[in-house]
């Protein structure tokens, strides 16, 4: 399989940048960066300007949404966030370039050129604000509902079908933000979306996309007809040439950025439940030994992916050290995506409890010890929350609300080279 995806990668690459050529798309006018100045790869680090580069950093996944709402306060609030950060060290953050759902993606992007013109303005105006304090930003590109949902059919056609309608928007959407943004250095890597891997070899009946209460929101964001439903199962070796594929189309369109797949940490039992997958038996809930969970992460990480990604809320020093061991062995680095506090039912749920600090204090040496190049803690703000519940709002790390926890993580910057000048 593994072969299988490499030989495939190739005929990707040529299709998708006869693909863009075709539609004649072309880079935004924006200020080219020389080589050295775009984040690197070498081995199982990374690298900045010809000097190693480590970092803690933030998701924030809603703030492509202050520069999209119109309102000139929700900009000056970014900048005054974006500003305070750079002061305190943090130099890096994880942004979503998808809207909230598909079906504000074909109404916003797809089907009408003047929302569409308009989508990318706020995609320009995040850019250079974060440029402008020395920012850089992993970009996620596409959830995973979309591929299924912009289509009106199921998962497994989107990702196995690449002539399939949603599948052709998706990549449609990948293939003009990637050629638009090729050369703003800005950008420290594409993600192609976050925590795919947690949706294969299920084999669940209701499939593994979330089916909720029909709304009036619910319905905007997804309008109807969609699956939700077992034909949504999909399995790792499906997943992994998916990802090929798409990975392919980013690196034939972009030579200059790194590529995630957003990937979660892997389940304690994830080879033993695509075995069972491949040979047609139930669910195997048995714990990988380190050699399967390694050929596993080498399996939903093809190249050209350059890093493992890992989701990892259960950050026990154990389980961390051999997944960094995995990453070594298979000579790439090592990008925790999202690591903080567990979901918010679970105790501890804000970051200003003593608990919450306590944990963040210990992560700290653990990931100066294994070397983790880039740590994103989830998450910055997001006030976007705020009007889905408590929960969401105060799961979050918050200038002037979380001193404590935001300072511990300032401490795990010092030492790391700078970005640029200071503003």
């Amino acid at each position: 399989m593994l072969g299988q995806v490499r030989d495939n990668i190739a005929v990707l690459m040529v299709m998708a940048l006869a693909g863009g050529l075709l539609q004649g798309q072309t880079s935004a006018t924006c200020p080219e960066g020389p080589p050295s100045s775009f984040l690197s790869r070498h081995g199982t680090q990374l690298s900045l300007e010809g000097e190693p580069f480590t970092q803690v950093g933030f998701n924030k996944p809603d703030l492509l949404a202050y520069f999209r709402s119109g309102r000139n306060s929700d900009v000056l609030q970014v900048r005054q966030l974006l500003g305070e950060l750079r002061r305190r060290g943090f130099r890096v953050l994880r942004v979503e370039l998808f809207p909230p759902g598909p079906g504000e993606l074909e109404e916003q992007f797809l089907s009408d050129p003047a929302r569409h013109q308009a989508y990318l303005d706020g995609i320009d105006g995040m850019l250079q604000e974060c440029e402008d304090h020395g920012m850089l930003l992993v970009c996620s590109l596409m959830s995973l509902d979309a591929w299924a949902d912009l289509g009106h059919h199921s998962l497994s056609e989107a990702v196995q079908n690449p002539q399939s309608p949603g599948r052709q928007k998706g990549e449609q959407f990948i293939r003009e933000l990637v050629t638009r943004y090729q050369r703003r250095s800005i950008i420290a890597a594409w993600e192609i979306g976050p925590q795919y891997n947690l949706a294969v070899d299920l084999q669940a009946l209701p499939g593994p996309l979330e089916a909720r209460e029909a709304g009036a929101n619910w319905q905007h964001l997804h309008p109807a007809p969609i699956v939700r439903d077992s034909r949504n199962n999909i399995t790792s070796d499906q997943l992994a040439q998916f990802v090929a594929q798409l990975a392919g189309l980013i690196r034939s369109i972009d030579p200059n950025h790194l590529i995630s797949a957003g990937h979660a940490a892997p389940r304690r039992e994830a080879m033993h439940l695509l075995e069972a997958c491949r040979h047609g038996q139930a669910p195997q809930w048995h714990d990988d030994t380190l050699a399967q969970q390694t050929r596993y992460l080498e399996l939903i990480h093809p190249d050209p992916v350059d890093w493992v990604s890992i989701s990892h809320f259960e950050m026990t020093p154990t389980r961390l050290a051999l997944l960094k061991s995995a990453a070594d062995e298979l000579g790439k680095p090592l990008l925790i995506s999202r690591i903080g506090l567990p979901e918010p039912w679970i105790k501890p749920a804000r970051y200003d409890e003593p608990a919450a600090v306590e944990l963040v204090r210990c992560q700290g040496p653990v990931l100066r010890e294994l070397k983790i190049p880039l740590t994103l803690y989830w998450r910055l703000a997001d006030y976007s929350g705020e009007s889905q519940g408590p929960d969401v709002a105060e799961h979050s790390l918050k200038l002037g609300a979380t001193e404590k926890a935001l300072d511990l993580l300032r401490q795990c910057n010092q030492g790391s080279p700078p970005l640029g000048a200071q503003p």
